[in-house]
């Protein structure tokens, strides 16, 4: 500290500068910390103080309590772990469940429609594929269109929705992503096959008579940031494309499955699953005579 005159201390506008956001004695206010460090076996903090300090880094025993679980959700205490909380079930404001799924149903034609014309286009089986992208989503839009897909898919399909989790910032940190997951072919067939003149969520194609069939898991994310005001909070849906081609018009069609130079995504038994799934919708739900008869033979072998 700088000494001012012989013997008397300094004030505080003579070493900071300025008295705004001072609480009390040696208490300032912060909005948020930005990032942690390990300094000298010592972990420091970079605090934010709301544009008229720079930050700076702190020592954990200068942050209030308040602060530091903001930024570190899983912080150990008492040599127990909490669970991450999702930022987004932190961060909704209250509101009226019934206004919430009242504002919230356009959001869900549109990813519907969307996944649904994406369907239209795909000519060929897809991993993770982007469906939907929303440059601005509050934290209570994402929550309540969990909500409202489980309206959708009624009671005794809602259990094959995930609750809304933490896959990254759970633990503190700068980027942030919660994400809840939609895991039943049900389910996508009720929210986007709605959209789709053929029927189910799977496309009988011209001229090459390929079947392709959007397949979950369709996962949503929400991703925003802590270290920048106003940061973007963004969602992002993506789904799987699964499919048959029937080899023009031969008789021995072939699977088309994602795969990657290391081999393929999914696991045997996720393959036949999706397999299942395809040759119900050709041979039980989508319309008579649309399918060539060799591909519904082909397909029928599966029900046997």
């Amino acid at each position: 500290l700088r000494v001012v005159g012989s013997g008397s201390p300094p004030t505080v506008e003579e070493v900071w500068g300025s008295t705004q956001g001072l609480l009390e004695e040696d208490t300032w206010a912060a909005q948020r910390i930005l990032r942690k460090r390990r300094r000298a076996g010592a972990t420091q903090y970079l605090v934010h103080w709301g544009g008229l300090w720079e930050p700076s880094w702190e020592p954990e025993d200068h942050i209030s309590e308040d602060l530091l679980d903001e930024f570190e959700p899983m912080r150990v205490r008492g040599g127990r772990h909490s669970p991450p909380v999702p930022f987004a079930l932190q961060a909704a404001p209250p509101i009226d469940a019934s206004l919430a799924l009242e504002l919230v149903e356009p959001f869900g034609i549109e990813v519907a429609r969307k996944a649904a014309y994406i369907l239209s286009r795909q000519k060929a089986a897809a991993y993770d594929k982007l469906l939907f992208r929303l440059a601005t989503c509050p934290p209570w839009l994402f929550v309540a269109l969990r909500e409202h897909f489980c309206r959708i898919a009624g009671d005794e399909l809602s259990a094959h929705i995930t609750p809304i989790t933490s896959s990254r910032g759970g633990h503190g940190g700068v980027h942030i992503e919660d994400k809840f997951v939609i895991k039943s072919t049900n389910i996508v067939d009720k929210v986007v096959g709605q959209f789709n003149k053929q029927g189910p969520c799977a496309l009988f194609k011209w001229p090459n008579n390929n079947l392709v069939m959007l397949m979950p898991p369709l996962t949503f994310k929400f991703r925003t940031r802590r270290d920048v005001d106003r940061a973007p909070t963004e969602l992002f849906v993506t789904g799987h494309f699964f499919g048959l081609a029937d080899g023009m018009g031969s008789n021995t069609p072939r699977w088309m499955v994602a795969r990657h130079v290391g081999g393929p995504y999914y696991t045997p038994e996720v393959e036949h699953k999706y397999k299942i799934a395809l040759a119900n919708a050709a041979v039980v739900t989508m319309p008579s005579g649309l399918i060539p008869e060799h591909v519904l033979r082909w397909l029928s072998v599966l029900f046997v």
